[in-house]
């Protein structure tokens, strides 16, 4: 599985806001109220604007733009990380139940949140582990279970905790099912929220 960050590479300050807008969410409902919920998407737009306007002084509002560009591609790359991790962790094999369980919890900060298909939301640690080990989850179903994530699909929020990403699961029977989440991470790229928006398909 080969993982690359789909940054822009470009001089102009400009063009980099351009690829950090590219990177948003589509206008879907949660997709809107994650932007609206973003700390950093009011910053780059109003530098964005006041670049675009020339107000103030140029080189101090283009030092302002390049700071926080590097201050989202940061939180990224962290986020990236942390996702890396994460599918490491649901990829192990060679462990027994419990061990496997207590790394994918690991990928998790203390305090997490995670919201099955249903709605319900599990909190912490101990949550993390009774989704995964449940019966309608193959986590544990398969002994060399190894989801795929798909990256041409994946979406950023502004301020780069956010991943939105489509996954590829494998199945019992040499089937596949695909299903989408939403992985929020904390400051040390720990999953503070999961999103998980269907279960696999059935047999």
């Amino acid at each position: 599985m080969t993982w690359r960050c789909n940054r822009g590479t470009c001089g102009d300050s400009r063009k980099v806001i351009l690829v950090l807008t590219l990177y948003s969410f589509s206008s879907t409902a949660l997709g809107d109220k994650l932007l609206r919920g973003s700390s950093a998407a009011p910053d780059v737009a109003l530098a964005q604007s006041r670049h675009n306007a020339g107000a103030g002084d140029g080189g101090g509002e283009r030092r302002r733009v390049k700071g926080i560009v590097r201050d989202v591609e940061a939180v990224r790359a962290r986020s990236i990380q942390g996702l890396k991790a994460y599918f490491s962790a649901v990829s192990l094999t060679g462990l027994d139940r419990a061990a496997k369980l207590e790394a994918i919890a690991e990928k998790f900060s203390k305090d997490a949140e995670l919201i099955r298909p249903d709605g319900v939301i599990l909190h912490g640690r101990d949550g993390v582990k009774s989704f995964y080990g449940s019966p309608k989850s193959p986590v544990m179903q398969l002994p060399d279970f190894a989801p795929t994530p798909v990256e041409q699909t994946m979406s950023y929020s502004p301020d780069g905790s956010t991943i939105a990403v489509e996954i590829d699961l494998p199945l019992s029977g040499n089937r596949s099912s695909l299903v989408g989440d939403f992985f929020t991470f904390d400051d040390e790229g720990l999953i503070k929220r999961m999103r998980v928006y269907s279960y696999p398909l059935p047999p």
